[in-house]
């Protein structure tokens, strides 16, 4: 009979099944991966707020930024600006901040640019607070 180019049925079932046990493994382990992470990150986003030490925080550039700069009306003299975070126009009624680099943001969007931590202008990159303050 002789040697045989092909493979036996028993040869090719053992090789599948490695095949399959290896992929198997492989995606558990990737999706465990997956949960550890999502969980941690949850977690530590979680732990400054159930961390409470007593002492009065330091208040939020958020709060420090609207202490010193009252949002106000767009007026109608204002007419074709954008928003430079959204990019739609200011409406007459829309409440807007004016940052010190002479850009106009709508107080919303200023609201949620400043909850990413970012302490600058999405467009120049100017300090939000004067002297470069947080």
């Amino acid at each position: 009979m002789g040697l045989s180019n092909h493979v036996s049925p028993s040869d090719g079932i053992l090789i599948l099944l490695v095949a399959n046990t290896a992929l198997s493994v492989s995606l558990l382990r990737d999706l465990i991966l997956s949960f550890l992470c999502i969980f941690t990150s949850r977690l530590t986003s979680s732990q400054p707020d159930a961390i409470s030490t007593g002492a009065e925080a330091e208040p939020s550039l958020r709060d420090q930024f609207f202490d010193r700069f009252e949002p106000v009306r767009f007026g109608s003299a204002n007419r074709g600006a954008d928003c430079c975070v959204c990019l739609n126009r200011f409406k007459r009624e829309s409440v807007v901040s004016w940052l010190n680099c002479g850009h106009l943001l709508h107080k919303g969007c200023l609201e949620k640019w400043m909850e990413y931590q970012h302490a600058t202008c999405p467009m120049c990159r100017a300090h939000l607070l004067p002297g470069g303050e947080n």
